[in-house]
């Protein structure tokens, strides 16, 4: 009897062990990472390739966004041609969260200290997506940027009526 004992002691010592072990990991998966590199490709209105100084190359979508319908195909080419104008060839710092199943970094994109996405709500030219909406801290100048440009008719609003 006294060995069953200890086993149980030992079993219930390693439980807490582990599960202390997954608290303390638990904070490094959901605090934000910091990235930076130079933009070399924007593959459409709401995405960018950058490459990272130690030679990385990593697709990043802005979080929270989406290009305009696809029957506005003239402004989603529209805001494309205004990322591309805005972000290539030069530095952003994306700080981020999360990746999509497809490996591709869902962050907030900044150049020279400014918002790209926000940027893009304002003039129009992105929308707030349905299915993956921005994460809770831009969640309020995100959705007051969608409206207000809507309220304006500014970008592909200007088409809807």
């Amino acid at each position: 009897m006294h060995i069953v004992d200890h086993l149980k002691t030992c079993h219930k010592t390693l439980i807490s062990a582990l599960l202390l072990l997954g608290c303390l990991m638990l904070p490094l998966r959901t605090t934000a990472a910091t990235l930076s590199g130079r933009v070399i490709a924007v593959p459409d209105a709401n995405r960018i390739l950058i490459l990272t100084e130690d030679g990385r190359r990593l697709p990043v979508a802005l979080v929270g966004l989406a290009s305009p319908p696809a029957d506005k195909k003239d402004w989603r080419k529209i805001g494309k041609r205004h990322l591309q104008m805005l972000l290539a060839g030069h530095s952003v710092t994306v700080d981020f969260k999360t990746r999509s199943k497809q490996g591709v970094i869902l962050g907030e994109v900044l150049h020279g200290g400014a918002d790209v996405g926000l940027r893009l709500l304002r003039s129009g030219l992105a929308v707030i997506d349905a299915k993956s909406p921005p994460p809770a801290n831009l969640q309020t100048q995100y959705l007051k940027a969608a409206k207000e440009a809507r309220r304006r008719r500014m970008g592909f609003w200007q088409t809807i009526r």
